[in-house]
């Protein structure tokens, strides 16, 4: 699970890595990424979108790279969204981006 980042929008994003890769491709920044058991990733993100219901964007923005489809999950930045919140022990990979 990672967030990524273009311009003041994150996005969390679910997946294998060639997903995250081709966000970057696009102008997206990895901010964090974390691996951990497809389980444990489900739920953290189950929680991050009931934790962040409100504030999710639903909608696309001129900066929004294409690749992060119709914005359904994105949140503008500062909105506080940490992964290390809801995937605890989980192992920090961001280095490999």
């Amino acid at each position: 699970m990672a967030v990524l980042r273009a311009g003041s929008v994150d996005c969390p994003a679910c997946g294998p890595q060639p997903g995250s890769r081709a966000h970057q491709r696009a102008g997206a920044t990895v901010v964090l990424a974390l691996r951990s058991s497809v389980a444990e990733v489900v739920l953290a993100e189950r929680a991050l979108k009931t934790a962040h219901a409100g504030e999710i964007l639903n909608k696309r923005t001129r900066k929004m790279p294409p690749t992060f489809g119709q914005g359904t999950e994105m949140l503008r930045h500062g909105v506080g969204l940490n992964l290390a919140n809801v995937l605890a022990g989980a192992e920090d990979i961001t280095h490999l981006f």
